[in-house]
């Protein structure tokens, strides 16, 4: 069948006539007559000595769960024996009774192989075949089959088997868990070896696991059954009848699937026949009665040996406390996997997902974010404090006393003012809320003189820009700031506006002069300094340029 649900299958159908039964290469066959019935082309059945184990019990009281495509409930061999399961993927019926895989029928033959009922020479004949098959369907992907196996360990299953491996290692984990979690609940599982050739699949290394290589009719190991010494033990996987759901209704395929599907329904009539066996004593009693073969004891192609079901229902098998091959590592329980409702139909239990909390840690993350919320609250609430404590009549920064002259930015003159600049002059104070704020630059007064030649560059007083107020009338020696508002002074000795300015014009005044390269507006009222020399200004002095007399235009008055 698929080498991706390990087997390659030949899909090779009944043939007519016994000539025809001896071409096994031939793809399709015609109704198989009388001579040639499926009873007779199930060699494993002879093999095994099936009619004699069946004598003993045919596995009646047992479940097994079978994760895989899905199980064809209405399949000629199977009418009666499939129970409501649980479907995991999209392309399957709710309860798991359909099988999607239209090439091989995958989980249908499987099915058969374990609890074929059989009725005559034209019906397949299972392993128990009064045991029921649970479908754990998990359609054409196999990205679900974690979610699959934990369902089924919810239900309390006898068995479960896997005949396949996940396609991704992306996924090992999660199902390696599962298989864990089945085993915790005294589950037997069962899975196949693989079929590449090489080392056995990541299932079958799993302690606990029966893994399950494949061998022909005269018991040597199939070439394309994975090898290794994690394998439990062997059955026949090779040339193997089973029923599918197209044709004829019967296929022939080799596998390991075929094999552990076989070891599966021997699984189920030990635990039928032995109903207080817990699932150790069980992997224990069928190992223990396997018919060694190859090198002796356990190796890497036949695992312990062959299956024998006979004599794992009669041997006296002493009992064991754990299973012999290896306990598997504990997995939390988690109740709710088996409460969630379905709405597929089922028997009612839910979705076997594990959803654990860590209550340690999530208890230590709260309080690490308790702890840098206090630290950030108590951060916030000292630099308020510290922001607001001031000392008792204690002047806050930029804060001036009553008198005391605007100080400038540092690095600008100091000292004190002449008088008339930095301070405001008598009988013309600021409207009341006028004044400038605090920490707001202030122009200084320039430094004293021998003799006082002109005013700063900026003015010492004067209102903020863009501030309402009426400014203060010009006095001897001020000039308003160029572009604010305020009332031109009559013409005095010595002073001129600013270009561009509206007012009257300073006249000349002798023994004045600006100093080089300064402009008449500045000019301040004062005596000459002792560097101005006693030559009289040019007589054109006093006069704005010649550009900037003429009057704007009118539009602009």
């Amino acid at each position: 069948m698929k080498q991706s649900m390990h087997r390659r299958t030949r899909a090779r159908w009944l043939a007519a006539t016994a000539a025809a039964l001896t071409m096994a290469t031939l793809p399709l066959l015609a109704t198989p007559a009388h001579a040639d019935t499926v009873r007779s082309l199930s060699w494993q059945l002879d093999s095994l000595r099936i009619s004699r184990a069946h004598q003993i019990t045919k596995g009646a009281g047992v479940t097994v769960a079978v994760v895989d495509t899905g199980v064809q409930a209405t399949n000629q061999d199977l009418a009666g024996q499939v129970v409501p399961g649980k479907a995991f993927a999209s392309d399957v019926a709710a309860d798991g009774r359909t099988d999607p895989d239209q090439d091989v029928s995958h989980g249908t033959g499987m099915a058969s192989l374990i609890a074929g009922r059989g009725g005559g020479q034209q019906r397949l004949l299972g392993i128990a075949p009064d045991a029921k098959i649970m479908p754990a369907a998990i359609g054409m992907s196999r990205e679900t089959s974690a979610q699959a196996v934990r369902w089924a360990a919810d239900q309390r299953v006898g068995v479960i088997n896997i005949s396949l491996e996940p396609s991704s290692t992306f996924y090992l984990s999660d199902i390696n868990e599962s298989i864990a979690y089945a085993q915790q609940r005294d589950i037997v599982v069962v899975v196949s070896a693989g079929n590449q050739g090489g080392d056995v699949s990541s299932f079958a290394r799993l302690p606990g696991v029966v893994s399950v290589s494949a061998i022909d009719r005269k018991g040597a190991v199939w070439s394309g059954s994975n090898r290794g010494h994690e394998l439990a033990v062997s059955a026949p996987g090779v040339d193997v009848i089973m029923s599918v759901n197209q044709g004829n209704g019967y296929g022939v395929g080799d596998g390991t699937s075929q094999a552990a599907a076989i070891t599966s329904g021997v699984v189920a009539l030990i635990r039928a026949k032995f109903p207080d066996l817990d699932a150790a004593n069980v992997v224990n009693r069928l190992i223990k009665t396997a018919t060694d073969k190859g090198e002796k004891g356990r190796d890497g192609l036949y695992g312990f040996g062959v299956v024998d079901p006979v004599r794992a229902l009669t041997a006296d098998i002493p009992p064991v406390n754990a299973n012999p091959l290896g306990v598997a590592p504990a997995v939390p329980d988690d109740n709710a996997s088996g409460s969630a409702t379905d709405d597929g139909g089922d028997d009612g239990s839910g979705l076997g997902i594990s959803v654990r909390a860590d209550w340690g840690g999530l208890l230590i993350y709260g309080l690490g974010c308790l702890l840098v919320v206090a630290v950030f609250v108590v951060v916030i609430v000292w630099s308020s404090r510290r922001r607001r404590r001031r000392l008792p009549g204690q002047p806050q920064p930029g804060q001036l006393q009553p008198g005391q002259p605007y100080p400038g930015p540092p690095g600008q003159w100091g000292g004190p003012p002449p008088p008339g600049h930095g301070q405001i002059p008598p009988g013309h104070g600021a409207p009341p809320g006028y004044g400038p704020p605090p920490q707001q630059p202030h122009y200084p007064p320039p430094p004293p003189q021998p003799t006082y030649g002109q005013p700063p560059q900026r003015p010492a007083f004067g209102p903020p820009p863009s501030q309402p107020g009426y400014p203060t009338p010009p006095q001897p020696g001020y000039a308003p700031p160029p572009g604010q508002p305020g009332y031109p002074s009559p013409s005095q000795p010595g002073y001129a506006p600013p270009p561009g300015q509206p007012g009257y014009p300073a006249q000349p005044q002798p023994g004045y002069g600006p100093p080089p390269g300064q402009p008449g507006q500045e000019g301040s009222p004062g005596t000459a300094g002792p560097d101005s020399g006693a030559a009289a200004p040019p007589p054109e002095y006093g006069q704005p340029p010649t550009e900037q007399r003429q009057p704007p235009p009118s539009g602009d008055r």
